[in-house]
């Protein structure tokens, strides 16, 4: 992906990258470790763990595709090595690169796939 992006980072495990309601910034492009993503189901528990995503993965990409706040929380899980780009130089960059929106593309499929496997496991009680 063509992009201006800033140094890669490296971040230790139990630090937050964004909290679910923050409006989104930019993405994170995870390179190494292990990111946990948390939402707030409304109960007297703390957050539920919604997914672990490992390398290669973006990070806030449904946020910055489709306009919105962030609907769960981000926090490493171990010590992570990533890179953020800024949510607009992001989507310029996919205008520039039909590749990269097929790799957009293919990772938005697999977050729903992933609710609907999740949807499959609950309801099977």
């Amino acid at each position: 992906m063509k992009t201006t992006t800033s140094e890669t980072q490296h971040r230790l495990a139990g630090e937050m990258l964004f909290l679910e309601g923050d409006m989104p910034q930019g993405v994170y492009v995870l390179h190494s470790g292990e990111i946990e993503l948390l939402f707030d189901a409304g109960t007297r528990a703390k957050n539920h763990a919604l997914r672990i995503t490992t390398a290669g993965q973006i990070i806030g990409l449904d946020s910055i595709v489709g306009h919105r706040r962030h609907d769960c929380s981000a926090i490493c899980r171990t010590k992570c090595e990533l890179t953020f780009i800024d949510g607009e130089a992001f989507l310029r960059s996919l205008d520039d690169d039909p590749a990269a929106w097929l790799a957009v593309l293919r990772q938005l499929s697999g977050n729903v796939n992933a609710v609907y496997e999740d949807l499959r496991l609950v309801a099977a009680g």
